[in-house]
C-alpha cells in the first residue's frame, strides 16, 4: 500500500478576521521557519532564549518585540508572502490569536520542539567554537608565503 505524503499533511485551520471572514493558516514547513531566522535572526535568538525558561510562549511580549517578524508568520502560514502591509492593519488581537494558532498547528509537541531546539543550537555552538580554534590554529597567509628575491 503507497502512502501520499499530501495524505499525511495536516488541514489547514481558520481564524475569524470579521464576522464571517476567514483566514486560513498552514503548520509552518521548516523551510517556512529557516527563511523566518534568516531574515529576523535577532528577534528569533531572543525570542528563543525567553521560550527555554516556558513551555507556552508569551504572544504578546513577542508581538511587541518582533512586530515584522510576526507579520512574516502570518503571511507565511496564509500563504499570503507580498501581503504584509495589510496584515499589519490587521487588529492586534487576532494577529495574537493568529500566531497562537500557528504555533498549535506547526508545533504540536513544544516539549520536543525544545529539545530538538536546544540539541541543534548545542551543535551549532560546538561548531562553532571548532571553527574559531581550526582559525586560530591556521598560520596567516603572510607568515606562510614563501619570501621572493629580487634577481
Amino acid at each position: 500500500m503507497n502512502v501520499k505524503i499530501s495524505d499525511l499533511l495536516p488541514a489547514p485551520i481558520e481564524v475569524e478576521i470579521s464576522p464571517g471572514k476567514m483566514l486560513p493558516l498552514r503548520p509552518l514547513s521548516l523551510q517556512d521557519i529557516v527563511k523566518l531566522l534568516l531574515t529576523h535572526k535577532d528577534s528569533f535568538l531572543a525570542a528563543y532564549a525567553e521560550s527555554t525558561a516556558k513551555v507556552k510562549p508569551d504572544y504578546g511580549k513577542f508581538l511587541l518585540s518582533a512586530p515584522l517578524m510576526c507579520v512574516d508568520i502570518i503571511a507565511l502560514s496564509a500563504d499570503a508572502d507580498g501581503q504584509q502591509e495589510d496584515i499589519k492593519r490587521i487588529p492586534g488581537t487576532v494577529q495574537l490569536i493568529a500566531l497562537s494558532s500557528i504555533w498549535k498547528v506547526s508545533v504540536p509537541d513544544p516539549k520536543k520542539l525544545k529539545e530538538s531546539l536546544s540539541e541543534v543550537m548545542d551543535e551549532l555552538r560546538r561548531l562553532s567554537d571548532q571553527n574559531e580554534k581550526e582559525t586560530k590554529t591556521q598560520p596567516s597567509v603572510e607568515a606562510s608565503a614563501p619570501v621572493v628575491q629580487p634577481v
